[in-house]
């Protein structure tokens, strides 16, 4: 490729985690001590998590390689951790040489300790490192916390490093796992490189490489929308660097300018949607209803990545996105109570959960497709995100995304609404599967074209029309709507009683606890609140699932967590029924 072009002995941005390309600034820096402080002196669990990209795991192999030269120390690294409490056994024991066929966590549990006694009294340690750990089941987790108890009077036996995304911090704020998050001693959270940063990294990556410093082929312009369009993130970084090199090779060039790194950002959005990440968020759920349409599984997250049309220049950050009236976001009054559906309003202040705001809509009805497209054409695709997002958080009474929020250069709808104490699931799914659910959400319409898609706020729903935020309301018509939609949609979701991602047959405790008492409330319940599951509260769920139109299948995944939640009415929740009613009855939709 271009490797002889620009004098380079290897590709420098490359994304498999090379620990020799190691970028060491302060927070990578910080990152690694505190992991080796954990494996060397740590009394307890390590936790270390970073936005998806962000190097983890390559940190994680430059430990390793750490750990192959200190000497009498055994590890064990789990890099695919979806696995049940035996499995997780079975892979330790077997990382560290140990015998690992057994199915029983007792003898599985007895050969690991006479391990780490042995190990303990020749003068080394063991250390387990989980990277992906938010993929962590509780219950595995639990047995992890197990397994730190192996002790002897005066010390650990056993060291454990758990790296993951942010999710996995809500994992770790889970009321019934409070007993493991005390266990954990140190922490760090990995945040994006800084516009110096950014420097320091290319010019490492360009040295390993055997090339020039970062200014020799990457001028400071291209170095500010690296930036910009990246936010930091090194993922992010190596694609956008890599294309913009083979934009410059194809073009003859020497080097990489502004035209060259406008052109890769430009290449990379050629695909009808914007980028996404698709964090394994291990809910494994599969939405159906009764219809028997099977859609995709739980868990992709939103991500919204600024595109060449809304990129707002060369120099300096991204600008906030504006709404139609060049009011900045968090210029905007704030209006609590109220919810003028159009982007002129998209940030003010949250509406009460429950209370249904006015609307401003367009008379009558959009019932062809291509008027609705030609509409979803003139909407921007990143601030549209924006303001569906604000509206999706303040149906819920929380606050809309915030200037700071907005100025990155990429929306991320799980970690926003975890830091507004919702969850958030998403799938493909069926007009059927969004009466079940009856709540807002977001979803992805098709402009036609080859454009882009939009992301936009579906707040209302009856029989025969949608009701969309689209630079105020608009009501469609349900096949117009379904012409332009992909099936994708994007919800948030309160869960008031901490319940698991997926209750089923083996579950017990606490939480079986909760949902039978759910159950009880929706008259679907009538055994004794025993927190056990056996084949009765089984039956229970099936006969919940299949009068609610989902599939029967015995199994609480957060879709029927959802509908369960939405069957208790001594709580107020924001409704698709009950929006679409307040709408036509406020006069302005016919």
């Amino acid at each position: 490729m271009y490797k002889d072009w620009f004098s380079l002995r290897d590709l420098p941005f490359r994304l498999s985690p090379d620990p020799d390309f190691i970028y060491f600034g302060e927070q990578h820096a910080e990152a690694f001590a505190h992991m080796r402080y954990g494996v060397d002196e740590g009394s307890g669990f390590v936790a270390v998590t970073g936005e998806v990209g962000s190097g983890k795991t390559t940190l994680v192999r430059a430990l390793m390689r750490d750990l192959r030269d200190s000497g009498n120390l055994a590890w064990a690294y789990i890099f695919n951790p979806v696995l049940s409490p035996v499995e997780l056994l079975q892979t330790i024991n077997a990382e560290l040489g140990l015998p690992s066929r057994s199915r029983s966590k007792k003898e599985l549990t007895e050969l690991l300790n006479e391990f780490l006694i042995n190990q303990k009294a020749d003068g080394g340690n063991t250390v387990i490192i989980v990277d992906e750990a938010q993929n962590l089941d509780p219950v595995v987790l639990e047995q992890l916390r197990l397994l730190s108890n192996l002790e002897t009077e005066t010390e650990k036996l056993i060291h454990i490093v758990l790296v993951g995304q942010p999710e996995l911090r809500g994992l770790l704020a889970r009321p019934d796992l409070r007993q493991l998050a005390q266990r954990i001693t140190v922490r760090w959270h990995l945040e994006p490189l800084d516009r110096e940063q950014l420097g320091e990294y290319i010019a490492k990556r360009l040295h390993v490489a055997g090339g020039n410093n970062a200014t020799a082929l990457f001028d400071e312009q291209a170095m500010d929308l690296l930036y910009d369009f990246s936010g930091g993130i090194p993922r992010l970084i190596n694609i956008l660097a890599h294309r913009s090199l083979l934009v410059a090779w194809t073009r003859g060039r020497r080097s990489v300018g502004q035209d060259e790194t406008v052109a890769a950002r430009a290449e990379l959005h050629e695909v009808r949607t914007p980028l996404r990440a698709v964090p394994p968020m291990g809910w494994g759920a599969r939405l159906s209803v009764a219809a028997g349409v099977a859609t995709a599984a739980a868990g992709v997250a939103f991500l919204l990545v600024w595109s060449v049309d809304d990129y707002p220049g060369p120099a300096g950050p991204p600008a906030a996105p504006v709404a139609r009236n060049s009011h900045s976001l968090d210029s905007l009054p704030d209006m609590p109570g109220t919810t003028v559906v159009s982007e002129a309003r998209a940030a003010s202040g949250a509406t009460p959960v429950g209370q249904v705001a006015p609307v401003v809509a367009s008379r009558g009805v959009i019932r062809s497709a291509d008027v609705l497209q030609r509409r979803l054409g003139k909407q921007p695709v990143f601030d549209g995100a924006v303001a569906a997002m604000s509206e999706l958080f303040k149906a819920w009474g929380r606050r809309p995304v915030t200037s700071d929020e907005s100025r990155v250069p990429s929306l991320d709808l799980d970690s926003q609404a975890e830091d507004r104490g919702l969850r958030y699931l998403s799938g493909d799914m069926t007009v059927a599967l969004l009466r079940v659910v009856d709540l807002p959400l977001i979803v992805e319409l098709d402009p036609g074209n080859g454009g882009l898609v939009r992301y936009v706020l579906l707040r209302g729903m009856d029989e025969e029309r949608v009701l969309l935020d689209l630079g105020g309301s608009l009501l469609v018509g349900r096949s117009a709507f379904e012409e332009a939609w992909n099936g994708r949609g994007h919800l948030l979701w309160k869960d008031r009683e901490s319940l698991v991602r997926s209750i089923g047959s083996g579950s017990g405790g606490p939480e079986v606890m909760r949902l039978q008492a759910l159950l009880a409330r929706s008259g679907h319940f009538d055994g004794a609140v025993n927190g056990i599951y056996d084949d009765a509260l089984k039956e229970s769920v099936r006969a919940f699932q299949s009068a609610s139109g989902l599939s029967p299948n015995g199994v609480v995944d957060p879709l029927t967590q959802v509908v369960l939640y939405n069957a208790d009415t001594s709580r107020k929740r924001p409704g698709l029924g009950e929006a679409m009613r307040a709408a036509l009855s406020a006069g302005d939709l016919s």
